[in-house]
Formats: C-alpha cells, sequence, structure tokens
C-alpha cells in the first residue's frame, strides 16, 4: 500500500513541478519587464485553460508555499503587459502584450488558490485568506470583463464559485456565525458578504457578455434574494449594469427583454435608501429614465405611452430633477409620439426647456437638437421657441456683456441659422410668413446689437438657405433678405452671386430697370467677371441696347484667354435673339483677333451654329449662306490638327459635330443651291468622318458607314448633273465627271462591304441607289470614253437584282453602242450590250413601261444581234416581239399600248429578207424557221393582213424555186 503511494506521488511531481519551472521562468522575465515570448506564453496559455484547474491538491502539498510566492509575484510583475505602450522591435514576433497580461493574472490566481487550497486544509479558521484570494479572484474576473476575455473570466469565476457557500431556499445569512464572535470576526463577515454581491454582479456581467440572458436571468434573482444588496454603493453598481444590458438589448432591436431590464434598473434605484441618496444615483436615475422613455416612446401601443407618461413622472417628482432640461426634452419627445399632436402642450414644454437650460455648450446642444426635432413635428412651435430663446436669452446675454463674447454670439448665429432652416422647411408656415418672421428677426437682431455682423461662416450657411428658399412667387423677397445689413461679412463671391441671382430674377420677369440697377449697384470688379458681363450682355439683347451688348462682350472677349466659355455662351445668346448681326459681328471680330486662349474651332462652331440658322430665314439667298456655310466648315477641317490636341473624348465630340451637321446640311440643301456647293459640303463631310476615332465606338462605325454612303452618292450625282449642263468637250465638263468617278469608286465599296449587313426596305434603298449609280459610271465612261473599262461597269449593271429602272440604262447602252468604233467593240463588250438591252426589254415589259421604247430597244438589240450572225438570239427577239404585239392586241389592253406598226414591220421585213439570204447559202432549215416567224409577226400588222399575204407568196415561190433546184 506504501509503495502504490509511493508511486503515485512520483508520477504527480513532475507536473507540478512542470507548472512551478514554468511559472518561475516567466516570473524571471517578467521582472525585467520584457515581454513572453511565443513558446513560454502557449505554455502557461495551456496550464490556464487545461492543467492547471485540475491538479490535486495532496500533489502540491509540499509546494503550497512555492506556489503562493510565485503567484503573488506573477500577480505583480504582470502589470506593464496590461498597460504597455511603448515602441518594440518589428522583427521580434511577440505575443498581444495586453491578452498575455491576462492569462499571466488568471495563471497567477490559479497558483493562488491552488496553494491556499492545501493551506485551507490545515487552517479553516483564517477568513481573511479567503477574502484576499476571493478579491483577487474578483479583481482577475472584472478584468477579464473589461478585456472581453470571456474564457478566461469564466476560469476567474469558476475560482470565486469555490468560496460561494451553499445557500438554502430561505433567505439565510451566507455564514452562521456563533454567538462568541469577536468584532473582527464580524468585520470580516461583513467584507466577504460585499464580495459575494460583487461576485453575482460579474457572474451576471459575463452571462450579458456571452449572450446567456437565461442565465442572466438567474444571477439577477440571487442578486434580488440578498439584503445586504440595498447600500447605496452596491445598488448603483447594480442598477448601472442593468441599464447597460437594457441600452444594448435597445440598440439590438430586442425592445421586449430591454424593457425587463429597464424596469429592473429602475426597481433597483427605488430600493435606495432616500437618506443615502447621492448625486450619482440622481445622475443614474436620470440616464435610466431617459434612455427607457426613449424606448417606449418608439412603441405605438398605447401601453407603452402611459409607462412612459408614469416614468416621467417619477422623474419630475425626484428632488432636483424637475428643473433638469433633459426631463423636458423627454417630455416632449413623449408629446411628439402621439397619434394627435397637441402643439400648445409642445410649446409649452420647449419654452419651458429655452426659459431653464442654463447657457453652456453642452445644455445649449441639447435645447438646439429637441428645437430641430420639434420643427419636423410642430414647425411653427419650434419657430416661436427659437424666437423666443433668441430675444430673451442670447440677445440679452449678448447686448449685457462688456466685450464681444464670441462663444454667445456663436450660439446666436446657431439659433438663427436653425430659425431660417425651420422657415424655408417644406413642413413651416406659407413663405409668405417665413419671409416675413425672418426679416423680422434679423431686424431687432440688428436694432438691439447695431455693430453686431454675423462671422463669415454663419453667413454662408444663413445665405446658403435662403438662397435654396429663393424658388416660387416669393423669390424676389427672399432674395433681398441675402443683402440685411446683419449679413455685410459675406465674401466677394457671395456678394456677386447674390447681385446676380436679383440679376437673373429680374430678368426672368423683365423688370429690365431691376435688372439694370442690380448690375450697377455691383462692385466694379464684380462687374466686369465674365460670367456678370455675360448677364449684362443677355440683358442688353432682351432690352435692345447695342451699347451694353458690346461694352459687355468686349469684356467678355478680353477676359476669354483662360475660359472661353462665357465668350461662346454669348454667341449662342446672340444666336436666339433678334440682334443675331450682334453675335456675327463679335465672331468675326474675335476670329479677326484670335486673342490668345481663344479656340478657333469652338469659334468657327458658333459662327456655323448662327449662319446655319440663317438659313431658315425666309427670304435668304441659300447659296450665298450656304457658301458662308462652306467656307466654315472647310475652315475647320483645315483645322483638323487643332482638334487632334484635344482630349480622346473631346476630339471625338468635336469631329462628330461637324461631320453631322455637314451631312444633314448636305442632304437638307442639295436640291436647293448649287451642285459645286452641294459636292464641297458632302467632301467636307466625309473628310471628318474619315477622321473620326473609331477606338470603343464600334457601334458608331456602320452609322459612318452608311453616311460615307449617302455622300458619295449624292455627290456623284451632283457632279453628274454638273456635267450634264455643260458642253461636250469642255474641260471643267471632264472635270466633273472624273471627280465623280471618284465617289462611283467609294460608293461601291462601301456597299460591297455593307450590303450583307443590311436588310428589308433599307437594304432595297441601298441597291436602288447601287443601280443608279452604276448607270452613273456607265455616262461618265461615255463622256470620258473610257471604253477599257466598259465590260466591268456592263458586268455590274447585269449583276444587279433590281427590277425597276432599266429604262435608261437601255437608253444609255444605245448611245454607247453608237459611239464606239470598231476597234473598241469586242465581241465580249457587244455579248454584254446585247444582254443589259434584253434584259431592260424582260424588265420594262413586265413592268408595263412605254411600249414605243421596248420596241426601239428590241429592234435595237436584234439588229445588234442580226449583223454579229447570232441567228439564235436574233430570232427569239423576234418571236418575243411577236409576243408582245399578241398581248397587246388583247381586249383588256388599251389601245395606246399597241405594239407600232413600223416597228413590227421593220422587224417582219428583216426577219423574212434575212430567210431569204439563209436560202441563198442554201440553209434551208434556218429559212424555214425565220419565214414562219416573219408571218407570225406580219399577223399583228395593222394593214388588214397585207404584209402577211405578200410574206405568204413570195414564201411560196421560194419553196417552188427551191423544189426546182433540187430537182
Amino acid at each position: 500500500m506504501a509503495t502504490s503511494k509511493l508511486m503515485k506521488k512520483d508520477l504527480a511531481d513532475p507536473r507540478v513541478q512542470a507548472v512551478l519551472d514554468c511559472a518561475n521562468t516567466a516570473r524571471t522575465i517578467l521582472q525585467d519587464r520584457s515581454t513572453l515570448p511565443t513558446a513560454l506564453f502557449a505554455q502557461i496559455e495551456s496550464y490556464v485553460k487545461q492543467s492547471l484547474p485540475h491538479l490535486k491538491s495532496a500533489a502540491i502539498a509540499d509546494k503550497c508555499r512555492d506556489f503562493d510566492l510565485v503567484g503573488i509575484d506573477l500577480w505583480n510583475y504582470s502589470a506593464h503587459l496590461l498597460h504597455e505602450d511603448g515602441p518594440r522591435d518589428p522583427r521580434i514576433k511577440v505575443v498581444n502584450e495586453v491578452h498575455s497580461g491576462v492569462v499571466t493574472r488568471v495563471f497567477a490566481l490559479l497558483l493562488l488558490a491552488a496553494a491556499h487550497a492545501v493551506s485551507s486544509r490545515h487552517n479553516t479558521d483564517d477568513p481573511g485568506q479567503k477574502i484576499r484570494i476571493m478579491k483577487v479572484a474578483l479583481r482577475a474576473s472584472r478584468l477579464c470583463l473589461d478585456r472581453e476575455e470571456l474564457e478566461l473570466a469564466s476560469i476567474s469565476l469558476q475560482r470565486c464559485s469555490d468560496f460561494i457557500p451553499v445557500e438554502s431556499a430561505e433567505d439565510v445569512p451566507l455564514i452562521r456565525i456563533a454567538n462568541n464572535h469577536t468584532k473582527d470576526q464580524e468585520c470580516s463577515h461583513d467584507d466577504f458578504g460585499a464580495l459575494v454581491n460583487e461576485y453575482y454582479l460579474l457572474r451576471l456581467l459575463h452571462s450579458w457578455k456571452s449572450d446567456r440572458l437565461d442565465l442572466a436571468d438567474h444571477f439577477y434573482s440571487k442578486i434580488s434574494q440578498r439584503a445586504d444588496c440595498a447600500e447605496a454603493d452596491m445598488t448603483v453598481k447594480q442598477a448601472d449594469l442593468m441599464y447597460e444590458v437594457a441600452r444594448s438589448l435597445a440598440k439590438t432591436g430586442q425592445s421586449d427583454i430591454a424593457v425587463k431590464w429597464f424596469e429592473r434598473a429602475i426597481a433597483t434605484l427605488d430600493r435606495c435608501d432616500a437618506q443615502s441618496v447621492t448625486q450619482d444615483v440622481e445622475e443614474l436615475r436620470l440616464c435610466t429614465g431617459v434612455a427607457f422613455v426613449e424606448l417606449l416612446v418608439s412603441d405605438e401601443r398605447d401601453v407603452s405611452h402611459q409607462r412612459a407618461w408614469e416614468i416621467l413622472e417619477q422623474l419630475e417628482a425626484t428632488h432636483g430633477l424637475y428643473n433638469r432640461v433633459a426631463v423636458q426634452a423627454t417630455r416632449f419627445r413623449i408629446l411628439a409620439a402621439q397619434r394627435q399632436i397637441d402643439e400648445e402642450l409642445i410649446l409649452q414644454s420647449l419654452l419651458r426647456i429655452v426659459k431653464m437650460t442654463v447657457l453652456t455648450e453642452s445644455s445649449f446642444k441639447t435645447a438646439m437638437k429637441v428645437l430641430r426635432q420639434a420643427s419636423k413635428v410642430a414647425s411653427s412651435s419650434s419657430l416661436t421657441a427659437l424666437a423666443e430663446l433668441i430675444h430673451t436669452r442670447l440677445l440679452p446675454e449678448l447686448r449685457d456683456t462688456h466685450e464681444k463674447d464670441s462663444t454667445i454670439q456663436c450660439w446666436l448665429e446657431k439659433a438663427t441659422v436653425a430659425y431660417i432652416l425651420c422657415a424655408k422647411s417644406p413642413a413651416s408656415t406659407p413663405q409668405e410668413i417665413s419671409v416675413v418672421g425672418i426679416r423680422e428677426l434679423l431686424d431687432r437682431i440688428k436694432s438691439e446689437i447695431p455693430a453686431l455682423c454675423f462671422t463669415g461662416k454663419a453667413t454662408h450657411a444663413a445665405q446658403t438657405l435662403i438662397w435654396q428658399a429663393a424658388t416660387g412667387p416669393n423669390t424676389g423677397e427672399w432674395l433681398h433678405l441675402l443683402r440685411h445689413p446683419v449679413f455685410d461679412n459675406a465674401g466677394h463671391l457671395n456678394r456677386a452671386r447674390v447681385g446676380r441671382k436679383l440679376m437673373r430674377h429680374a430678368m426672368d420677369h423683365e423688370d429690365f430697370s431691376a435688372a439694370r440697377e442690380a448690375f450697377f449697384q455691383m462692385p466694379k470688379s464684380t462687374q466686369d467677371e465674365s460670367i456678370t458681363r455675360y448677364l449684362a450682355f443677355k440683358l442688353a439683347l432682351q432690352s435692345q441696347d447695342d451699347e451694353l451688348a458690346m461694352d459687355s462682350l468686349k469684356v467678355v472677349a478680353r477676359k476669354a484667354g483662360n475660359d472661353p466659355t462665357y465668350l461662346y455662351a454669348c454667341v449662342i445668346e446672340a444666336q436666339k435673339s433678334s440682334m443675331r448681326h450682334m453675335g456675327v459681328a463679335a465672331l468675326q471680330a474675335i476670329v479677326g483677333k484670335r486673342p490668345q486662349g481663344v479656340n478657333l474651332t469652338a469659334l468657327l462652331r458658333c459662327t456655323a451654329r448662327l449662319l446655319m440658322t440663317e438659313l431658315d430665314e425666309p427670304g435668304q439667298n441659300l447659296d450665298e449662306v450656304a457658301l458662308q456655310v462652306i467656307e466654315i466648315f472647310e475652315n475647320a477641317f483645315r483645322s483638323v490638327d487643332e482638334l487632334r490636341k484635344l482630349s480622346k473624348d473631346s476630339w471625338r465630340t468635336e469631329v462628330q459635330w461637324w461631320s453631322k451637321n455637314a451631312y444633314n446640311l448636305g442632304v437638307r440643301l442639295c436640291t436647293d443651291i448649287r451642285p459645286e456647293s452641294t459636292v464641297r459640303l458632302l467632301e467636307t463631310c466625309t473628310s471628318f468622318m474619315d477622321n473620326c476615332p473609331m477606338e470603343d465606338a464600334a457601334d458608331l462605325e456602320s452609322d459612318i458607314e452608311n453616311r460615307r454612303m449617302l455622300c458619295a452618292y449624292l455627290a456623284t450625282t451632283a457632279l453628274v448633273a454638273l456635267g450634264r449642263s455643260g458642253s461636250e468637250d469642255d474641260e471643267y465638263t471632264l472635270q466633273g465627271y472624273l471627280h465623280a468617278q471618284k465617289h462611283i469608286k467609294t460608293f461601291k465599296q462601301l456597299h460591297a462591304k455593307l450590303r450583307r449587313t443590311m436588310h428589308g426596305d433599307t437594304a432595297m434603298q441601298h441597291e436602288q441607289r447601287h443601280f443608279s449609280v452604276l448607270k452613273f459610271e456607265l455616262e461618265c465612261i461615255l463622256r470620258l470614253r473610257q471604253w477599257h473599262n466598259l465590260e466591268v461597269a456592263l458586268q455590274a449593271c447585269l449583276n444587279s437584282n433590281i427590277d425597276e429602272h432599266w429604262d435608261t440604262l437601255a437608253d444609255i447602252v444605245i448611245i454607247i453602242h453608237d459611239q464606239l468604233d470598231t476597234h473598241s467593240l469586242g465581241s465580249e463588250t457587244d455579248t454584254l450590250i446585247r444582254d443589259v438591252l434584253q434584259r431592260a426589254v424582260d424588265h420594262c415589259w413586265k413592268a408595263q413601261y412605254d411600249i414605243v421604247k421596248i420596241a426601239r430597244w428590241l429592234r435595237f438589240a436584234f439588229t445588234l444581234c442580226l449583223d454579229h450572225i447570232q441567228d439564235d438570239f436574233s430570232y427569239k427577239l423576234l418571236l418575243q416581239a411577236a409576243t408582245i404585239a399578241e398581248k397587246a392586241r388583247s381586249p383588256d389592253q388599251p389601245s395606246q399600248d399597241l405594239y407600232p406598226d413600223a416597228e413590227l414591220q421593220w422587224l417582219a421585213t428583216t426577219g423574212f429578207n434575212h430567210a431569204v439570204d439563209l436560202i441563198a447559202v442554201e440553209n434551208h432549215t434556218e429559212a424555214t424557221k425565220w419565214m414562219e416567224g416573219a408571218l407570225e409577226l406580219a399577223r399583228w400588222v395593222m394593214d388588214e393582213g397585207a404584209l402577211h399575204a405578200l410574206f405568204t407568196e413570195k414564201r411560196r415561190l421560194a419553196d417552188e424555186r427551191a423544189a426546182n433546184t433540187r430537182g
């Protein structure tokens, strides 16, 4: 048995010694005010949370004194860790010093508690040691809770609980004391009872911070059962803790639970002996009551509001609290939360606050906060109370001071600004009443203290509010308030803004005399500011004052070195007025002078706008105005290098503006101005579009290419029209056709690129334009005699899928064929011309075009094919003519659509003669076919069958002659 005990002791000794060695090492380090190494701290933390609390007392019996001494030293030496603020070498990795201090103190507590557990077995009658360890444990618990170390706090509180005796269900004393106790023992008993009370408070605090409100309720019941908890100091601690719990719950939205803890806080304060009530108790009662009322009034239930009134009545009944501003502010909050607002009661409450407020910084802020809140529910009452504060408290106080009191003046300014803010708010009285009230308030301030002027900061705030209120029918009256003498400290910028605002208001109401008065009342320096002179220029335009307009424009131009914005604005205003000549003249002068910093392209843009407006004026010579506009656009394009210096976005915007306006003008004026002008305008537009940046603008590229294609089409049309108007061999005319070919090439390239992306009506429209351009190309080839390009152009026409307007193409092809010489006419060209004519005949016949033209084209194609011995195609044309003539004779066709007799006779005769030629070469098969075709065509000649009879007789003779020859 002895051997077994010895073996257990040997097993326990290493653990105890390890703990003691760790503690001694930490003591040595902390004694030098050094920081615990990370490894050592981890070992201490492990002992605190795992090993040390579970060591048996018997294992450390021999080390009891060592544990006690090292625990005391660790507790004392760890103090510097809790307040360590000195710099440390960032290269050394250390633990958080405050956290390590907390852990070290808990470690010290556990060492002391372990030592006490062993020593108490030998000295059970020493209450001093118990109180000593209890105090250390409570201090450690308080430290852990203050540092939010809840796990460590739980360990410390567990050590405290070891000293708390188990109580019965009845309310019995904590420790039963025999009748022969000494006086010292009674004192120890009282001290221990206070420690027990503090233990339960810390338990409650720990439960709250751990979100264990059920445990908090349990420990609250423990506290409420103790008779010695009614002392003043303990009551304040209890009530303060419950107040903090309630307030935190209210912030997190747990209103019902917060109400319970507020009630507990108030009940705890009510248990205080009236004779022991201190100032701290009253302040805590006030804070608790105010916070409780705020929570209750946020609840819309009547029972909550009723309870709020009860709390308020309790506060007012408490000695020394009735005259507190916070109590009256609480009364206001209850009144403001009622369903039916009683403005009279609110006014009484506000006036009471104004009357009893002691003029200190904090009380003034409290009063102003309440008055500002009142403006949201009872604006008229708030205005009355603010005026009362200014008239009865602040002005007399400021007037009676022999020296200028900046603090009181600051309060006066804040109250005045608050009055203006309340007066201008939508919930306040009508604006005409607000303006009068503000004016009377400012007049009274100035009359009672004539030398008083608001500081620059207050002036700016007040004028800003008045400025914002200057809308509606009373704008003028609000604006005149801005010039009140109390605002004489307004800065130069504010004075200028006020003057310009008055000018704008007068001009908006066409009160030009008032606007001139506001302008000439400004200082000279303000008058000569660009924005002021811009307004003066605008005023001059409206009042038809040429002299003022010119003077103002000169000043604006002179000051436009850094920012020509107002100069451009003057041009725009002139453009919108009836005095446009003023804008044009000014722009021309500015362009001539080119003052430093002025952007020439921007000036040209303004001029372009003005001139484009002139195009809309009735009676204008469009050609002359258009030439001026074109010159402006060409000048702008010559400045394109200057435009490239702008930012990317500005460069894109500028180029798009010029290209779009040139495009719109070209489309709009192409039929009204000379072709040369149209071409110049469209080419300028194309030049701008060629320079338009396409980065980050993929959606813009397609639009620009479509516009470029239309510009090329319109320019081609204008150049061809110009060429047609001249003589055939005129050099200027030929240059026009050469110029047109450049635009034709551009159009064809863009059309080939975009045709696949077009659909519906848009695609058809572009195809029609493309077909027109192809005809223009043939016309250019004809006039320039560029026969080497003819085959490609004809093939392009045949590739077109357009079914309309082939009549003009056929006419052009016929003229081209007449102009071709034998060296230029090849078989391929001849075939293409034939195909074009055949296509024209087919499309025009289907579309019921003029049959005379169809007959002429068919005759020309027939002759062309017959001359080149293309018998098969010629024969088909002969039959096609017969078919057309037959359908033209149908009853549903009008008489004017009959195939011309002369054309029929010529075709029939030519076809029959060709058959005779075939007989001569002994091609009887083809001859028979041609004779039958000629006879079929002769049937429809309107000669009563004479031609058909003639051909029949001649055919008989030809057949007989052929038979005799064969016989």
